[in-house]
């Protein structure tokens, strides 16, 4: 059982890690076509 909560736990947080780098490389794209849009709390 603890060793499948682990797993599970590994995979969410790799999976969450994956979405913060496709966000940050959306962001980082999107920076100099247009850098007045406002990404969360982070505006370039």
């Amino acid at each position: 059982m603890v060793s499948a909560f682990i797993s599970k736990s590994i995979s969410f947080i790799a999976l969450m890690a994956a979405l913060g780098n496709v966000l940050l490389f959306i962001s980082i794209q999107l920076s100099p076509i247009a850098p007045q849009i406002p990404l969360g709390p982070i505006s370039f």
